[in-house]
C-alpha cells in the first residue's frame, strides 16, 4: 500500500538546532529593508537581516559583527579605524585562519556605514557580516522526523553523515522503472554523462526530442554552438554518440524499455527507490528545506553520490521485468563507471548466462551489486541468490523480520522496509513497502563506503556491511537464515571502513567516538576539511595519516565546540609504533596533545597548534621534521621531545606557551626559530638532553649574517639546562677568514629572569651569539661573540672560559659539523676516558649515541655503551652508559632486554638519595616501555590479558613517579600527560585459564554467587537447568561479552520470569568458546 503526498513548503524538522541571538539594529537600519555592498545583498525580513544570493534567501547575518582581513594581513588596530573616521569598533578575536579577524560594532554605531567605509578602503581587503547557522548533523528536511529507518536506533544515519554524506564521483545505478530525474529532492544528484556534448534539450538539463524546441529558445535541434540543422558548421551534437558507447545522448542513463535516452519514471517504484538511496539531505529551495533525507544524498549544497538512471520494462500492475533488460542495465552500468547497482526485483530460476553477467560485473569492473531477497516468504530469488551479490531482506521498526521477506543461507543482511516516506513522481509517498525498499538502504550504504574509500573492493564492502550489522533480538547467533548477519548500521560500517581500510575525509566531519587507523591503512584528509572531535575523543594512527592542506585551504582539526573556552579537550592524534604522519598546513586546536608520536615517523610542516595542552609530543621517534609551523598558547608545551634523536626543528614560532621546546634525553637541531613570550622556559634540556643551536654557517662575503634562533622575553628562562643535561648554543669552528660555524642566535631576556640558566656542572658552549641585556647563570662560555666577526648587536658581559675537556668537546662538535662521525665518536670517547666521573660525560655520551645513529650502526653503539659500562661500572660514565642503553634497546623494540636493564638502573638510582631526579626519569622511562608494548601487542586496542597487565604496570610506574618524586621534572611531565590527580593503580591480576569456581553458598536459600575467570575478553553463555534438563534461567543476553578478569553473578533462585523456583537440585553450565563446565547447586526453601 502507498499513499501520495504533494510537496510541502511549511514543515520544518523539530530536531533542528536553531541558534537565536539578539540583534541590535537601529530603527533607521531596519527601515532601510535592503542593503547592498559590491555584489552582495542583504534584506530585512521577519525582524532579521538575511544574506541573499540571486534573489534566494540564505543565512541570517549579524550586523554588529564583521569578519575582516587587512590587505597587509596584520591584526587591525585602533588607528586603522580612526584614520577612516570610524569609532565604536573593536577587535574581539584572535587571528583566524587566512588572517581574518572578528570585529564588534557598538550598539549606537550604524554597522552598514562601517561596512561601506571599510569595503571602500584600500586598507581592508575583505569585509563581510558574521552569520548565524545551525549545528549538529540533524537534517531539516520536513519529512526527516518521520524517517524512523534512519534514526539512532537503526542505521544511525546522523552519525554516519558526520563521516560522509556521499561523493558525486561515486556512481550508484538505479536499475528500476525509471526515475523522475527533475524531482526537487533528486535533481542535483542525477548522474550526468559529461562525455556527451550538450545540444537542444540539454541546456535546461534534460534530453531533447528531435524536431522540437525543447529549451524554448526559438531554435530547434541546435548543437552546442547554437547552430541549427543546415547551417554551416552544424555538428548535430544532440543526435550523435559523442562518447562512442553506442548509446546516443545518454545524458543520465538509458531507457532499456523503450530504447531511448529518457529514462523518466513510468510509475512510482523507481523514483521511490532512488529517494531512499540518494535523495538530497538538508537541502532547501528558496530558503525552505525540502523533502526527505537519502542515505547517500549529500549535505546542504554538497551533492551526494551520482544516481545513474537505468529503466527496464515493468508491466503495470504486475510489475514484470525482462531479465535480459536488467542484464543490459548491468552491462551498461559496468562499462560506464558505476560503483554500485541497486536491483529491487528478482525471479526464481537460475540462469548460467545471468550469473556470468553478474560475475563479470564484480570481477572485471569491481561493481557492488545489491539485490532484494523478494516478498514471497520463501527462498531467496535471483539475482540476490547469486554468490557475488549482496542479498537484502526486510525488517520493521522493531527490527523484526517482515513476514513476507524471503530467507535462506544466501541472505547477507536485512534493512528497514515499510519506510514512512520517500520520493514519488510529483511528490512524496507516505509508505513504501517490500524488500524493494530495503535494498536501496544497503546500496546507499555501499555507495557511502566507496565515497570514503574508492579503492575498497566489492568483497571488502560486503564484508564491512556484514561485520558491522547489528545483531537484533531475533538472532541467537552471528548469522541466521532470516536475518543474515543482522540489520545494517551505517555509522558502524563507515567507521569500520576508515579504521580497517583507510579512506578520505572532506568537507565537515565529526568524530563522536575514538577512531583507530590500523596498520597498513591510510587516512587521507583533503585540503579545506574541518574535522570536529567530541570531548576526550582520540584519533589513533597505527597506519598512515596523510593530512596535506594548502595555504588557501588548510585542514582544521578542532574540538566540536571551538568557541567554548570552558570546553574539555579532545585527546588528539596519537601515532603509534610503525605508524607515520604527514601534516602540512594543518590547524590543530583544543587537543590534549595535538600530535603524539611514539616509535613513529613523520613530519609537521606549515601548521598551527593553538590552545592545546601539548602542541606535540615526540617519543622514541627519530628524525622527525618540524618546520615552518606555529605553536601558540599551548598550556604545557609547544613541543616536547622524549628519547628521540636527529630531529630537525626549523623556522617555527613557539610563542606564549607555558614551555616552548623541551628535549628529554633527546638531540635535535634548532634552526631559525622564534621562541618568545613563553611563561616558563623557551628551550629546556633535561634527562641528558642535548639540543643543538649551533647550526649556522657564515661566510665573510655574505655579510651581514642572518640571525639563527631568536630567544626573547621568556618569563623565567630563555634556555634552561637541568642536571645531567647539556646544550650546544654555539660552537665556533673553522677559520673566520673563510668560514665560521657558530650559534648566531639572538638572546634577549627583556622582562624574563635569565637568558641561559645552566643547572648542570657542565660548561655550556654559547659562542658566536648576540645578546641583549644578558643575564645568565652557571658556567656558560659566550666568547667569542658574534659582534666580533660581523654585524654588532648589544655587547654582553664576560663569562667563564672553557677548560681542556670543553675544548675537546668543541673539537668533537666541529668534526660532527663536517660529517666526520667516526672521528667525532673517537673524541667523545677520549673525553670520557679522560674524566669518567666528570659531568662532561653527559654531552659526550649523547654525542656518541647521535653519531652512531647517523652512521646507522646500532650494534656498534650498543657495544660502545656496554664497553663503557664494563670499564667504569661504578663511575658516572658506566652508570650513564648503561642507563642510555635502556633507551637504545627500547628503540630497537628489544623490550625484554630494555626492561631487564631498566630494573637494574632503577635499583641503582633509587638506592642513592642524591639521585632522585635520575630515579624519577628511570621509573618514567620504564612506564613508557610498558606503554608501547601495549600497542605492539594489540595494535593499540589494548584488550588482551597481557595488554591489561601492561596497562596496570604503566600506570603503576607513572603513579610512583608522582607519589615518590613529586618535585621532579618527570613528575611534571606525567601530570601534564595524564592529569594532576593520577591515582596509584594496583596491579590487575589476569587469570591464566577459563574457570567456573565452586558455587557459594551451596546449598543456599535466598541467593548464591556464581564466580568465573576469563584469561581474555570473551562472550559468556551462562544457563541454569533443573534436574530434568529443562532450562529455567539464563543471562539476559545469551552472548554477553566480558573483559578479561574475574567476574561474579548473583542468582536469587528464580526463573526467567523472576518467579521463585522450588527446592531441588539445579545444574549451572558456563560455556565460553570451546570451554564448558557444569556444577551442581542445591536450592533449599
Amino acid at each position: 500500500m502507498m499513499k501520495s503526498t504533494n510537496y510541502s513548503n511549511g514543515k520544518i524538522a523539530k530536531k533542528a538546532i536553531i541558534v537565536i541571538l539578539s540583534l541590535l539594529i537601529s530603527n533607521m537600519i531596519a527601515n532601510a529593508q535592503v542593503f547592498q555592498i559590491g555584489n552582495r545583498e542583504y534584506r530585512f525580513k521577519d525582524s532579521k537581516w538575511f544574506n541573499y544570493s540571486s534573489g534566494i534567501k540564505g543565512d541570517i547575518i549579524v550586523p554588529d559583527r564583521l569578519i575582516v582581513r587587512l590587505a597587509s594581513r596584520e591584526k587591525p588596530v585602533t588607528s586603522d579605524f580612526k584614520n577612516l573616521g570610524i569609532s565604536g569598533v573593536n577587535v574581539i578575536s584572535r587571528r583566524l585562519l587566512g588572517d581574518y579577524y572578528v570585529l564588534e560594532i557598538a550598539p549606537n554605531v550604524d554597522p552598514f556605514n562601517v561596512v561601506q567605509t571599510l569595503f571602500q578602503s584600500a586598507v581592508f581587503e575583505y569585509v563581510e557580516f558574521d552569520a548565524l547557522g545551525t549545528y549538529a548533523a540533524t537534517p531539516q528536511d520536513p519529512y526527516f522526523p518521520e524517517q524512523w529507518n534512519l534514526d539512532d536506533t537503526k542505521l544511525r544515519m546522523e552519525l554516519a553523515w558526520d563521516l560522509s554524506s556521499g561523493d558525486n564521483s561515486v556512481i550508484l545505478a538505479i536499475i528500476d522503472s525509471g526515475t523522475e530525474y527533475d524531482h526537487e529532492d533528486l535533481d542535483n544528484n542525477i548522474w550526468n554523462n559529461s562525455d556527451e556534448l550538450p545540444g537542444d534539450g540539454n541546456s535546461d538539463g534534460y534530453p531533447g526530442v528531435a524536431g522540437v524546441d525543447d529549451d524554448g529558445d526559438g531554435l530547434i535541434d541546435e548543437d552546442s554552438q547554437g547552430l541549427q540543422p543546415g547551417e554551416p558548421g552544424y555538428t548535430n551534437d544532440l543526435f550523435e554518440d559523442d562518447d562512442e558507447n553506442v548509446f546516443i545522448d545518454d545524458f543520465y542513463g538509458w531507457d532499456f524499455a523503450d530504447d531511448d535516452n529518457s529514462p523518466i519514471s513510468t510509475n512510482y517504484h523507481g523514483t521511490a527507490v532512488a529517494g531512499i538511496a540518494g535523495a538530497q539531505t538538508h537541502n532547501c529551495e528558496n530558503g525552505v528545506y525540502t523533502g526527505i533525507a537519502g542515505i547517500a544524498g549529500g549535505w546542504k549544497t554538497k551533492p551526494g553520490v551520482s544516481l545513474m538512471i537505468l529503466k527496464v520494462l515493468f508491466n503495470i500492475p504486475d510489475l514484470f521485468v525482462f531479465a535480459s533488460a536488467t542484464a543490459e542495465c548491468i552491462t551498461y552500468a559496468s562499462e560506464n563507471g558505476a560503483d554500485v547497482m541497486n536491483m529491487s526485483w528478482g525471479w526464481y530460476n537460475f540462469y548460467d548466462w545471468y550469473e556470468d553477467v553478474v560475475n563479470e560485473a564484480v570481477n572485471d569492473y569491481d561493481c557492488i551489486l545489491v539485490a532484494c531477497s523478494h516478498n514471497f516468504n520463501r527462498d531467496i530469488t535471483f539475482p540476490a541468490k547469486y554468490a557475488n551479490t549482496i542479498a537484502v531482506g526486510a525488517t520493521d521498526e522493531n527490527d523484526v523480520r517482515r513476514p513476507y521477506s524471503n530467507y535462506g543461507p544466501e541472505l547477507d543482511v536485512v534493512a528497514p522496509s515499510h519506510v514512512p516516506t520517500t520520493t514519488l513522481n510529483n511528490g512524496y509517498i507516505d509508505e513504501f513497502t517490500g524488500t524493494s525498499a530495503s535494498a536501496p538502504h544497503v546500496a546507499g550504504l555501499a555507495a557511502l563506503i566507496r565515497s570514503i574509500n574508492p579503492n575498497i573492493s566489492w568483497v571488502q564492502v560486503r564484508n564491512v556491511i556484514r561485520s558491522t550489522a547489528d545483531k537484533v533480538a531475533g538472532m541467537d547467533e552471528d548469522f541466521t537464515v532470516y536475518y543474515g548477519y543482522g540489520r545494517i548500521n551505517a555509522y558502524k560500517a563507515l567507521k569500520y571502513t576508515l579504521e580497517n581500510y583507510g579512506g578520505t575525509l572532506s568537507g565537515e566531519v565529526i568524530f563522536h567516538e575514538n577512531i583507530t587507523i590500523k596498520q597498513g591503512a591510510t587516512l587521507t584528509i583533503l585540503p579545506g576539511t574541518i574535522v570536529y572531535f567530541n570531548p576526550y575523543i582520540k584519533l589513533t594512527v597505527n597506519g598512515t595519516l596523510d593530512a596535506q592542506g594548502t595555504s588557501d585551504n588548510p585542514i582544521v582539526l578542532t574540538r566540536s565546540d571551538p568557541d567554548n573556552h570552558d570546553y574539555v579537550y579532545w585527546e588528539g592524534i596519537w601515532v603509534n609504533s610503525n605508524g607515520s604522519f604527514n601534516l602540512d598546513h594543518v590547524y590543530v586546536y583544543g587537543a590534549h596533545c595535538g600530535v603524539y608520536s611514539s616509535y613513529a615517523s613523520g613530519s609537521i610542516k606549515n601548521s598551527h597548534f593553538e590552545e592545546n595542552s601539548f602542541g606535540t609530543y615526540i617519543n622514541q621517534s627519530d628524525n622527525i621534521e618540524i618546520s615552518n609551523s606555529k605553536f601558540i598558547n599551548n598550556n604545557w608545551f609547544g613541543a616536547c621531545i622524549g628519547y628521540s634523536d636527529g630531529l630537525n626543528i626549523n623556522n617555527n614560532e613557539f610563542i606564549e606557551n607555558e614551555n616552548g621546546v623541551i628535549l628529554n634525553r633527546s638531540t635535535g637541531n634548532l634552526c631559525e626559530n622564534i621562541i618568545r613570550d613563553n611563561n616558563n622556559q623557551g628551550i629546556g634540556s633535561e634527562n641528558i638532553g642535548d639540543p643543538n643551536l649551533s647550526t649556522a654557517r657564515y661566510r665573510p662575503d655574505t655579510y651581514p649574517p642572518e640571525v639563527n634562533n631568536v630567544i626573547e622575553n621568556n618569563s623565567q628562562y630563555g634556555v634552561y639546562i637541568s642536571s645531567n643535561s647539556s646544550a650546544n648554543l654555539g660552537t665556533m669552528s673553522g677559520d673566520p677568514r673563510y668560514i665560521l660555524c657558530g650559534g648566531f642566535n639572538y638572546f634577549n631576556r627583556l622582562s624574563g629572569s635569565y637568558d641561559v640558566y645552566n643547572n648542570s656542572s657542565n660548561a655550556i658552549l654559547a659562542q658566536v651569539n648576540w645578546w641583549g641585556s644578558m643575564h645568565n647563570y652557571g658556567n656558560i662560555w659566550v666568547v667569542p661573540k658574534a659582534e666580533e666577526f660581523c654585524f654588532p648587536l648589544p655587547k654582553p658581559t664576560s663569562s667563564k672560559t672553557p677548560d681542556i675537556l670543553t675544548l675537546l668537546l668543541i673539537e668533537a662538535y666541529s668534526l660532527e659539523v663536517d660529517s666526520l662521525y667516526v672521528e667525532a665518536i673517537e673524541v667523545f670517547n677520549n673525553i670520557i676516558n679522560t674524566a669518567p666521573d666528570n659531568s662532561i660525560i653527559y654531552p659526550s655520551i649523547s654525542g656518541i649515541v647521535r653519531n652512531y645513529k647517523r652512521l646507522n650502526d646500532i650494534n656498534e653503539l650498543i657495544a660502545n655503551l656496554d664497553d663503557l659500562h664494563t670499564r667504569y661500572s661504578y663511575k658516572l660514565a658506566g652508570i650513564t652508559a648503561y642507563d642510555y642503553s635502556v633507551t637504545i634497546f627500547a628503540g630497537e623494540r628489544d623490550f625484554d632486554e630494555a626492561l631487564s636493564r631498566s630494573e637494574e638502573v632503577v635499583k641503582i638510582y633509587t638506592s642513592d638519595r642524591r639521585k632522585n631526579e635520575e630515579a624519577a626519569w628511570a621509573i618514567f622511562e620504564q612506564g613508557t616501555i610498558y606503554e608501547i608494548m601495549i600497542t605492539e601487542l594489540n595494535c593499540g586496542l589494548g584488550k588482551s590479558s597481557d595488554a591489561l597487565m601492561l596497562q596496570a604496570k604503566t600506570m603503576q610506574n607513572f603513579s610512583r613517579v608522582v607519589k615518590d618524586y613529586p618535585e621532579s621534572e618527570a613528575s611534571e611531565l606525567v601530570r601534564a600527560l595524564y592529569g594532576e590527580d593520577l591515582p596509584y593503580v594496583e596491579q590487575i591480576v589476569i587469570p591464566e585459564n577459563f574457570t567456573l569456581h565452586p558455587i557459594y553458598p551451596n546449598p543456599f536459600n535466598a541467593t548464591t554467587t556464581i564466580c568465573f575467570d576469563l584469561p581474555e575478553p570473551a562472550k559468556v553463555n551462562l544457563k541454569i537447568y533443573d534436574i530434568l534438563g529443562v532450562e529455567v534461567w539464563s543471562m539476559e543476553s545469551r552472548n554477553t561479552r566480558y573483559e578479561a578478569g574475574s567476574h561474579s553473578i548473583i542468582w536469587s533462585g528464580t526463573n526467567r520470569q523472576g518467579l521463585p523456583l522450588s527446592t531441588g537440585l539445579y545444574l549451572i553450565r558456563l560455556t565460553i568458546h570451546k570451554f564448558s563446565e557444569t556444577q551442581k547447586v542445591l536450592l533449599l526453601k
